[in-house]
C-alpha cells in the first residue's frame, strides 16, 4: 500500500498522461503490479476485498495509471489522495454513505418533482443565469427556475 501511496502522489490529476513514466504505467493492469509486489497471501486477499470495493473493478481490469488516478484523486485540502483514505470509514470514501444507495436521492427528488417534469433523453443545450434565475434550454424546452 504504500507503494501504491507513492506512485498515486506522482500523478498528473489534470493531465495523467503526463505523469511520469505514465505510458509504462498505463501499459500495465493494477494486478499485474500487485502481483510483482506482494509476498505473502493474506495481501492479496486484503486486496481482492478493497479494490473491487474502492474501484467497482477487479484488479485485473483497470491500468495502473487509472488505478493511481483514481486514488490520488481521493485527496484534499486536508491531505493526498491514498488507498489508505479509500478504504479507511472515518473521513474516508465509506464515512458518509447513503442509506438505501445513492440512487434512492434521484428516484425521491423524482417523485416530489412528478413525472409530468421530468424530461428524458432531453440534453441541456444552455444554462444562462438572469437575474436571480437560472434558464435551462434544450432542444425541446426551456425552464426557469
Amino acid at each position: 500500500m504504500t507503494d501504491i501511496n507513492n506512485l498515486a502522489s506522482t500523478v498528473d490529476l489534470e493531465e495523467p498522461w503526463n505523469t511520469p513514466n505514465a505510458t509504462a504505467l498505463d501499459s500495465m493492469t493494477l494486478e499485474t503490479y500487485v502481483n510483482s509486489k506482494l509476498s505473502t497471501a493474506d495481501s492479496r486477499v486484503l486486496l481482492d476485498v478493497a479494490i473491487p470495493a474502492i474501484l467497482s473493478t477487479e484488479m485485473r481490469e483497470p491500468s495502473l495509471l487509472y488505478s493511481l488516478w483514481c486514488i490520488a484523486a481521493a485527496g484534499d485540502e486536508t491531505g493526498p489522495g491514498t488507498i489508505n483514505r479509500l478504504i479507511g470509514v472515518d473521513g474516508g470514501a465509506q464515512d458518509s454513505r447513503v442509506s438505501g444507495g445513492t440512487q434512492l436521492l434521484a428516484t425521491l427528488l423524482a417523485e416530489r418533482l412528478g413525472s409530468e417534469n421530468i424530461y428524458l433523453n432531453t440534453p441541456v443545450r444552455k444554462v444562462q443565469l438572469k437575474e436571480s434565475r437560472y434558464i435551462v434550454s434544450s432542444d425541446e424546452i426551456t425552464i426557469s427556475a
